[in-house]
């Protein structure tokens, strides 16, 4: 009977990515972009700074992935409330009811 290697499972390039960008997100919220380094992103994650260049070129393109995660996100939380029924809020001015505005309640008081 042959016996399997108990190898650890590998994560997927994707999640690898994902274990860089969230790495880098808090690097940069901690230090700004300038001051977050590639040596500082994969003491983060938990990496070397040669497996970080296997799945981005540079800092640049890490930051460029976050930016268009972000947008994705926004996006799809735009579409979904586009798609929700309309409430009080996206109703037009005129179905509005307004305050009432007379003299009496501008003026001065005596």
């Amino acid at each position: 009977m042959i016996e399997e290697a108990n190898t650890p499972c590998r994560p997927t390039p994707e999640a690898r990515r994902q274990q860089i960008l969230d790495a880098a997100c808090d690097c940069v919220r901690q230090a700004g972009f300038h001051g977050a380094s590639m040596a500082e992103i994969a003491k983060a994650a938990g990496l070397s700074v040669g497996q970080i260049y296997r799945y981005f070129e540079n800092k640049e393109a890490i930051i460029a992935a976050i930016v268009a995660q972000d947008l994705a996100e926004m996006r799809e939380k735009f579409a979904e409330m586009e798609s929700r029924p309309a409430t009080w809020s996206t109703r037009s001015p005129s179905t509005c009811p307004r305050p009432s505005t007379s003299a009496s309640t501008l003026a001065a008081p005596p």
